[in-house]
C-alpha cells in the first residue's frame, strides 16, 4: 500500500487486517491513575456489521476504566513482516459500549473463535462490549499513514 492508495484500497486492507487478526491492545483512561492511559491485550471478533467485539470481566481494570469513561483506543496490528515497521496496523478511537441485544449470537461466534472462553459470559462475570469507532488511524507500513472515516471499514 502506498501513500497514493485510494481510500477504497486502504479500506480493503484495513478490513483484511481486522478480519485476520484476533488480538488488540485496548487502551482506556485509567480510573486509578487519572492522568495516565492504561493498555491491555484483548482478544476480539467482528460482529455481522464489522464492529470489533471484546469479552471482558467486570472485575478487570480495563472494564472498570470503561465503566468510568467509555472512550478507548483499540490498536490492531498485523504480524507478518520481519520489520515490525512494515506491518499494517490500525488504531480505532471510539467508545466501548456494552452489548445488550443479540448476546447469544455474538457468544456463538466468539466461542467458535475462542473455545477456551466458552461460557465466560454466563458462568463468570464477563460481558461483551462493542467497539464503536469515531476515528481510525491507518498505517499500511513505514511512512504510509492516514486518518480514515469509520464508514471505510464498517
Amino acid at each position: 500500500m502506498t501513500e497514493g492508495s485510494s481510500i477504497e484500497q486502504v479500506g480493503v486492507e484495513a478490513k483484511r487486517v481486522l478480519a485476520e487478526e484476533n488480538k488488540a491492545v485496548l487502551s482506556t483512561f485509567s480510573k486509578k491513575y487519572p492522568d495516565y492511559p492504561f493498555g491491555s491485550m484483548v482478544p476480539f471478533i467482528l460482529d455481522e456489521q464489522g464492529y470489533p467485539i471484546i469479552l471482558i470481566s467486570r472485575l478487570a481494570q480495563h472494564t472498570q476504566n470503561i465503566l468510568s469513561h467509555g472512550n478507548i483506543s483499540f490498536l490492531v496490528m498485523e504480524q507478518q513482516a520481519e520489520d515490525a515497521q512494515q506491518d499494517a496496523r490500525l488504531t480505532i478511537l471510539g467508545e466501548a459500549v456494552l452489548v445488550e441485544e443479540g448476546v447469544d449470537a455474538i457468544a456463538a461466534v466468539y466461542y467458535q473463535r475462542f473455545p477456551h472462553a466458552e461460557g465466560y459470559h454466563t458462568v463468570l462475570d464477563f460481558r461483551f462490549f462493542r467497539v464503536m469507532p469515531s476515528h481510525i488511524r491507518w498505517v499500511g507500513g513505514f511512512g504510509q499513514a492516514r486518518w480514515l472515516s469509520p464508514s471505510v471499514i464498517i
